[in-house]
């Protein structure tokens, strides 16, 4: 799989407030590639481990505009993905990668890998089930929320976190971080 996406790191910052509004820097910005560009390629090796590695720079070579469909259709869904969620995703199989593989050719790869009971086809439907889409994010938050505790430990009198960026907007980010963090302000613009 080509490295199609570029940046997505998680950028961190302290900064006090002075009297009279202006900011100084108390931790230089700082930060990893943990951002939710990760997420995508976890999701894009789904697709890897289904339809064969390779598969989705054919994707990409043969209907860039499908893949580019595909990809924002699920930076639509992860936003949506939570803690609490019971209910399967649905994502559409584009015709170049569901025209690879039979129905049934599909579920023994599926069966036969760490997708097992977590995903299903239906026609040109992929149903993905929660968990599966939880577990995306894990490397990615557990990596920022390792990130967020050392700088915590470095800089004792931080009482509020703001959390800010594309990534920020996820539902599960945001319930992660207002868990961990619980005696810290979380503000989410």
């Amino acid at each position: 799989m080509g490295d199609f996406f570029k940046g997505g790191t998680a950028d961190f910052s302290v900064h006090e407030v002075e009297d009279g509004g202006t900011l100084t820097e108390l931790y230089r910005a700082s930060g990893g590639p943990y951002g939710g560009i990760y997420v995508d390629k976890e999701y894009l090796k789904m697709y890897e481990t289904i339809f064969g590695e390779g598969s989705i720079d054919q994707l990409k070579t043969e209907d860039m505009i499908e893949f580019l469909t595909m990809t924002r259709e699920f930076e639509v869904k992860k936003r949506t993905v939570n803690e609490s969620r019971d209910s399967n995703f649905i994502a559409r199989l584009s015709i170049v990668l569901n025209g690879k593989l039979t129905n049934e050719e599909k579920m023994e790869k599926v069966q036969s890998s760490y997708l097992k009971d977590q995903v299903s086809f239906i026609r040109d439907k992929l149903t993905l089930s929660p968990g599966l889409m939880k577990s995306f994010f894990k490397n990615s938050l557990e990596n920022v929320i390792s990130h967020v505790e050392q700088i915590l430990k470095a800089i004792q009198d931080v009482d509020m976190i703001l959390l800010v960026g594309g990534y920020a907007e996820s539902q599960l980010v945001q319930e992660r971080f207002q868990k961990k963090f619980a005696s810290y302000s979380i503000i989410i613009p």
